[in-house]
């Protein structure tokens, strides 16, 4: 016998896989793992902001392309209201357009977690930065 074929008969067998071990892990059963999981979650997280605000009127600062933007934002115990511009000096084509597309998207989505505006990312950073500032000083 050559030196190569004695290797391989003096090698151990590999063990057996089971037929339940190789899609143990599969998606379908991830999915049926996580989705319970997910979705009491989910009943946590709606419970849990339902109450996210004290309510009332904060004021919070960011800095965008041209210098400072105040805002003044206003909640109730779970939702924005309304968000008031006090200081900026931004391009009004430009920068100000941003910042009423912004305000309008976080009024809708209730979230600052939007996108910011092509062509204004700076002033689009800055007012939201002010914004976040401001619901900070108002979260529970």
């Amino acid at each position: 016998m050559s030196g190569a074929s004695k290797k391989c008969l003096s090698r151990r067998p590999r063990r057996k896989r089971h037929a339940y071990t190789r899609h143990k892990y599969s998606m379908k059963n991830m999915k049926k793992l996580l989705l319970p999981a997910l979705l009491g979650f989910a009943g946590c997280i709606s419970f849990q902001f339902a109450e996210r605000f004290n309510a009332g009127s904060y004021r919070g600062e960011g800095t965008g392309h041209n210098g400072a933007i105040v805002v003044e934002v206003e909640t109730d115990s779970a939702s924005i209201l309304d968000i008031n511009i006090i200081e900026q000096h931004e391009d009004a084509l430009v920068g100000g357009e941003a910042m009423r597309e912004l305000k309008e998207q976080i009024l809708e989505e209730d979230s600052t977690f939007v996108d910011a505006i092509s062509g204004a990312t700076i002033t689009s950073e800055g007012f939201l930065h002010a914004v976040d500032e401001a619901l900070s000083h108002g979260r529970r």
